[in-house]
């Protein structure tokens, strides 16, 4: 009787799913695949830049160490003529078939302002060409908010994500950019809000009331802001896509940067109930 209990409660821990999510870092942390793999992270982003052999170069490094690519930062214009997005990305896609890399759109403009709902009609349309193009290479696309790009918010990337409409474009919510924008104190609504239009959130400690990107763009075990509420809306939602570190602009050793990073990481992964 008592083996019995004690291998029935032994089944169902076993059977619990992990607290919390693995963790990429974004390229823009400067961590190389080595130091990545050795510290525990899942893997990196990719940044396009018209060139897509670089990117897929970069993702056999990571193969190499066990890692994936996460995302790919890439890209696009929004004129009064369309949606015109990086001339590489159609064969980085291609590349990518079948990989769950996701690929990550940041659209700037220089015929509408950030935030702009006339240029909605657009940008819906082109959208919508690059999701079904994305599709038919089974990968998802994610709106990437930006500061001073025209998808600057996370609450615009909400709102072009469910215009378009379409299953496999969603968007990203960066904690770093919604902090700059004056989202900071809305990241569980923000996340709540986006539900399964919601495919990647990157994360990085910051100073609350920090306004350049020095403030706000820190190691996880650096500044003050608590992550916890926006982890715990997550965690209630059942959030199941990426985690990213982002790491841009900050100075000193990778590997400390990384290693305090995840440390960090871990804690915050435990913490939640």
């Amino acid at each position: 009787m008592v083996a019995g209990m004690l291998m029935g409660l032994m089944l169902a821990v076993a059977g619990e799913p992990p607290r919390g999510w693995p963790l990429f870092a974004m390229d823009t942390a400067r961590g190389s695949p080595e130091l990545l793999a050795e510290l525990g992270y899942s893997g990196q982003s990719g940044t396009l830049n018209g060139d897509a052999r670089a990117v897929l170069e970069h993702r056999k490094r990571l193969l190499a160490q066990g890692l994936r690519m996460n995302a790919v930062y890439c890209g696009a214009e929004l004129t009064a003529g369309g949606l015109k997005a990086d001339p590489a990305l159609a064969e980085t896609m291609a590349g990518l078939a079948d990989s769950g890399t996701v690929i990550w759109i940041h659209i700037n403009s220089k015929a509408f302002k950030p935030s702009d709902p006339a240029g909605d009609a657009l940008a819906v349309e082109g959208l919508k060409k690059l999701a079904r193009e994305a599709g038919s290479n089974r990968l998802k696309v994610a709106l990437y908010p930006h500061s001073d790009f025209w998808v600057e918010k996370t609450a615009d990337a909400i709102r072009v994500a469910r215009l378009v409409d379409e299953p496999n474009l969603g968007l990203s919510l960066n904690v770093c950019h919604a902090l700059n924008k004056g989202e900071g104190d809305q990241l569980p609504r923000l996340a709540e809000r986006a539900g399964d239009k919601l495919f990647v959130v990157t994360v990085s400690g910051a100073k609350k009331g920090g306004k350049g990107w020095g403030e706000l763009i820190l190691p996880l075990d650096a500044g003050d802001m608590d992550l916890a509420p926006l982890l715990g809306q997550l965690a209630l939602q059942g959030y199941k896509g990426e985690i990213g570190f982002q790491g841009y602009g900050i100075a000193g050793d990778r590997r400390k940067i990384h290693q305090g990073t995840m440390e960090t990481w871990k804690r915050l992964n435990a913490s939640l109930k």
